[in-house]
């Protein structure tokens, strides 16, 4: 009895273990959002890409951004990347590379052509996408250095 008594114990002890509940107050106005506004910006760009809308592009580059790449910048770099892959079908971001001064995130983008050299053909074919911002000290805003498909 007294050996059954022990393995219990020791069975609720070792599966329940030590917990502790962190407590933390979230007020009701509070709204987390888990991704960072760099991501939500490549995002951005890579849909308005993907749907052709080169206002919607330019307009969420920041301004020293916009003062670089504009509609026809955009018009003549997608007509040069259909050519070449087709249409954007969907896009994935993958990760975050972190390097002295700056941070890169990357997405997986699938294009898929459905004519070459004249041919009906269904073709999917990956690429990557990149935004790459500086990592500024606290209280800075980290501005965009580049971006584009690899």
């Amino acid at each position: 009895m007294k050996k059954a008594f022990l393995a219990m114990s020791s069975a609720v002890l070792f599966l329940c273990g030590c917990q502790s509940f962190m407590k933390t107050d979230v007020s009701a106005d509070a709204v987390f959002d888990p991704i960072p506004a760099e991501r939500k910006l490549g995002d951005e760009l890579i849909k308005a890409y993907q749907e052709n809308d080169a206002d919607s592009f330019v307009a969420v580059l920041p301004q020293e951004a916009r003062e670089r790449f504009g509609k026809k910048e955009f018009e003549k770099t997608r007509k040069d990347i259909q050519d070449a892959m087709g249409e954007v079908e969907e896009f994935k971001f993958l990760t975050t590379l972190d390097a002295p001064g700056f941070r890169t995130y990357v997405w997986k983008v699938t294009f898929k052509r459905t004519k070459v050299m004249d041919k009906n053909v269904e073709l999917r074919q990956e690429t990557l996408f990149r935004l790459v911002m500086t990592t500024p000290k606290e209280g800075a805003k980290p501005f965009l250095m580049t971006f584009g498909f690899l």
